[in-house]
Formats: C-alpha cells, structure tokens, sequence
C-alpha cells in the first residue's frame, strides 16, 4: 500500500492557496494544517481545505511548537523562508520552499548546513520557468534570436 503523505501549509496567501489546492487534487497527499497570520486568508484556505480549528494556527509560535504533517510548505514572506525552513527541518519535515531562498549568503549556508544535519528534503519551487512567456524567451535564447 502506497503511503499518503501528510501536508501542513505555512502562508495561504496566493501561492500557498494556489499549491494547495493542487496537491488537495492528489490521492497521496492530505492537507492537515494551515498557518497565516491573516484571518481572511485562513477563512479562504479553511473553506477549500476544511480543516478542524486545532489544525489551523494564526501564529507561527504556536505552529511550530510540534510537527504537525510530514511535508511543510513554505509559502510566506521571502525574508522569513530561511528562518522558517531551519524550523521546520529541526522539527522533521520535508520542506517545499517557495522562491527564493534568501540574498545572504550566510543565510543560505546556514541553512544548508541543517539541511545536511538533519538529513530531510528541501526543494525550492520555481514554477515560472515552465510558463508560457518564459518558455518563449528560452526557446529565443536557444535559436539565437536575443
């Protein structure tokens, strides 16, 4: 029997929301927590996800007091993923990190460095590659076109 991976979402803003409700498409993958500081993002992402009210957190704090799911996604603010990412592999989660990482370089190595330690996954998300427009623009590229 395949395994279903459980989900908890960190930020249900446009990205988290979006991620969501493609993975809550999926058979193997099960949506069990949501965090987001912002009520009417939560009562958004609550009313596609529907959630108990114990798995749904309006502060980070409280959130990551335990593992909540076996994959975190991490689809808040950039300046917070770095700090947020080190969390959640200290907890023991697989991590699906919104873009981008961080612009310190210290941050990222640092990151890293628990990455290794902790053994679990990181993978950056960088949907927009595979979008029309920048197919085009690779395609141009490629051709010698720019």
């Amino acid at each position: 029997m395949k395994k279903k991976f459980t989900v908890a979402i960190l930020g249900v803003g446009a990205r988290g929301y979006a991620y969501g409700g493609i993975i809550q498409k999926d058979e193997n993958f099960e949506i069990v927590s949501i965090c987001d500081y912002n009520p009417p993002q939560i009562e958004k992402a609550n009313n596609v996800f529907n959630l108990p009210q114990e798995n749904i957190f309006l502060d980070e704090d409280t959130f990551f007091e335990k593992k909540r799911a076996d994959v975190l996604i991490i689809a808040t603010y950039d300046k917070f993923h770095v700090r947020q990412c080190i969390k959640a592999l200290k907890l023991g989660y697989d991590v699906l990190m919104e873009k981008p990482v961080s612009d310190s370089e210290e941050e990222i190595n640092t990151l890293l460095k628990t990455q290794e330690e902790t053994g679990k996954i990181v993978v950056v998300c960088h949907v927009l590659r595979y979008s029309a427009p920048y197919r085009k623009i690779s395609q141009l590229l490629k051709e010698g076109a720019i």
